[in-house]
């Protein structure tokens, strides 16, 4: 291979060797991060799974695409802005899409891929093969009208592919059906922008920093946090339609009967559950002469979230999405809090358990939009009332000091994002840059969720129905 000079030194090298490009081949056979900010994998003969992505073959090459084929074999970045698998004869799972596969390719319609995988001018990301595979892809497809006439095929598609105009985040084959949305379910469209996301006042934990670029799309996020009452609703229509089960009063998928991934505790499982299942029907609780109906569900898993939106053809945000809306708008400078300040009150969220409906046993949650909008977009809640699940996977920022566009968070690990603080917790939680992090299992009497849906013109932004 033909280096380049050395890059300037990068701290993380450092931390074993004098000079932060190892010799090569390398002794341990680790990575460089000279090469890439979060690599996975061995230095030599693996394929790379990392998360963000490589900043560029060129800091090795003379040229920024190495030969073909790659001597490692390594993916190449000139087509790819964070692949995964080998270079020849693998599948891809990247985040954010490929560029352009013109770049490699004459013409995508020409293009026989190696590996039989998916094309990314109708998908953002892709994992599966091309033909048969059921998609879980984050975020979603832009839209089948890079393949199709129509935004939607005709019926039934010739490949059985899901189809990303009825679903936010699908899985599984082409037969779904478009659910009504949920009764008062409200959304605000949120403007693309570049920011700059994390702890502006280094304050707050050690994974909140660095301050890094992210560059996102528009997209669409409920005005409010997804109720009990709406809760409520889809598990009767689950229920319903045999997608769910109760088993000594806890909601799981139907065929889950290892119990492995719990949706959601009722009331008999949980007095902190603010749903009843009782004689077939889930039912919204009333405490103290006050109806939960309007206040925010809790006792709800990141799996139960993310059913709920899959039967809805939602999503649930990325945290970047979560932390961008909660800053309200205010950029020059930025703020601790939603509403343009870095001071807060019991006038203005729902924390440190203020009790205001003064119920006598927990969870001292109120009715979402209790407070009034947080911030010039009009969301709701962002600060307090109860922590917020996220698409994500917790993991370190990243230092780079190129922009992440739509980062979608690591590939792999144990927890995933809570954001926003609640009744439960002190104002520093309520911080927008404030990060929590549970297990996917995790039911507790003050976490909830609220969803996003893509920005199109075919979205109906108050949706009463």
């Amino acid at each position: 291979l033909e280096f380049r000079p050395l890059p300037p030194p990068i701290s993380a090298c450092a931390l074993c060797h004098e000079y932060p490009r190892p010799p090569v081949p390398h002794p341990a056979f680790a990575d460089c991060v000279s090469c890439h900010i979060d690599p996975g994998g061995r230095w030599g003969e693996v394929s790379y799974d990392h998360a963000p992505v490589p900043t560029g073959c060129a800091l090795c090459h003379a040229d920024t695409r190495p030969p073909l084929p790659h001597p490692a074999p390594l993916d190449c970045v000139s087509c790819h802005d964070d692949p995964g698998g080998s270079w020849q004869g693998a599948g891809y799972d990247h985040t954010p899409m490929p560029t352009d596969c013109g770049k490699c390719h004459v013409g995508f319609s020409q293009v026989s891929h190696p590996a039989d995988t998916d094309c990314a001018s109708c998908h953002s990301e892709t994992p599966g093969n091309w033909d048969g595979a059921n998609y879980e892809h984050y975020p979603v497809p832009r839209s089948c009208a890079g393949c199709h006439e129509s935004k939607r095929p005709v019926l039934p598609h010739p490949q059985d592919i899901d189809c990303a105009q009825c679903h936010g985040d699908p899985g599984g084959s082409w037969e779904f059906t478009h659910n009504p949305a949920p009764k008062e379910m409200k959304f605000v469209a949120i403007p693309g922008a570049t920011f700059e996301m994390g702890d502006h006042f280094n304050e707050g934990w050690y994974d909140e920093r660095p301050v890094h670029p992210v560059i996102l799309d528009s997209f669409v996020m409920s005005k409010y946090e997804t109720t009990n009452a709406q809760y409520a609703d889809y598990l009767n229509a689950a229920l319903t339609e045999d997608l769910i089960q109760v088993l000594e009063g806890v909601v799981y998928a139907v065929g889950d009967n290892d119990e492995l991934e719990p949706y959601f505790n009722t009331r008999s499982t949980s007095h902190y559950s603010q749903i009843i299942h009782m004689q077939g029907q889930f039912i919204v609780h009333s405490r103290d002469g006050h109806s939960m109906a309007d206040h925010p569900a809790v006792e709800v898993s990141w799996y139960g979230a993310r059913a709920f939106c899959d039967y809805y053809g939602y999503r649930l945000p990325t945290e970047a999405e979560w932390e961008y809306a909660a800053q309200g708008g205010y950029h020059d400078p930025y703020y601790r809090y939603p509403w343009g300040s870095n001071a807060i009150d019991e006038s203005q969220a729902n924390y440190d358990s203020p009790n205001p409906l003064a119920l006598r046993t927990g969870p001292y949650t109120t009715s979402v939009g209790r407070y009034g909008p947080q911030g010039t977009y009009g969301l709701c809640d962002m600060a307090g009332n109860v922590l917020e699940w996220c698409q994500d996977r917790h993991g370190s920022y990243s230092a780079s000091e190129i922009p992440l566009s739509n980062p979608g968070g690591p590939f792999s690990g144990a927890y995933r994002i809570l954001r926003g603080g609640s009744w439960f917790h002190s104002a520093s939680y309520c911080r927008t840059a404030d990060r929590n992090r549970y297990g996917p299992l995790h039911q507790t009497r003050y976490s909830g969720f609220r969803v996003v849906r893509l920005s199109s013109p075919q979205d109906r932004l108050n949706e009463d129905e």
